[in-house]
């Protein structure tokens, strides 16, 4: 969302492999959160002391390391890094899918983003967790669920609508 609504900032975006800035057609918002930040002030406190804050994946059990400058960011500048900020500057149609089972970003959070905007359609998987039930990394071989499936077609309903429109707008 943030980098979406940047770019309607810009009113077009550049592809590396495309010279002439393109206007943006939709966006697409898998699991996404509706803020920046969600922690409380003795984590921010701890963060600000230490200088950094470990946060482990319950997806890939790798560390991942947040600095400081990253909440430093998001405090000193909340406007650009609020989700349902970005939401209201988004002109083009905007999809929000979300697993109802989702154990890393809470489900109302897609309700959220979606009142932000009237330009956003929510779609709510059953029974699919953050990853839509495919695991990470995705390994060799792997079959995907059906909550996988979903969104897949979801996304592709959305590129394929979006791409029938510009092609009928020539």
């Amino acid at each position: 969302m943030l980098t979406a609504a940047r770019v309607f900032a810009a009113e077009t975006y550049t592809y590396p492999s495309i010279d002439a800035p393109k206007p943006v057609a939709a966006v697409i918002s898998a699991a996404a959160p509706c803020s920046a930040v969600n922690w409380d002030l003795q984590t921010r406190e701890l963060m600000r002391q230490q200088g950094y804050l470990d946060s482990p994946s319950g997806r890939t059990g790798q560390n991942l390391r947040v600095s400081r400058q990253w909440l430093d960011e998001i405090e000193n500048y909340p406007d650009d890094f609020d989700p349902l900020k970005a939401m209201e500057r988004i002109t083009c149609p905007v999809l929000i899918v979300h697993g109802d089972d989702d154990q890393t970003v809470p489900v109302e959070a897609s309700g959220q983003l979606s009142d932000a905007s009237d330009r956003a359609r929510l779609q709510i998987i059953a029974q699919a967790s953050h990853t839509f039930n495919a695991p990470n990394p995705i390994p060799a071989g792997f079959s995907p669920a059906a909550q996988t499936h979903q969104f897949v077609d979801e996304v592709g309903d959305v590129a394929v609508t979006t791409i029938r429109a510009a092609a009928g707008a020539k």
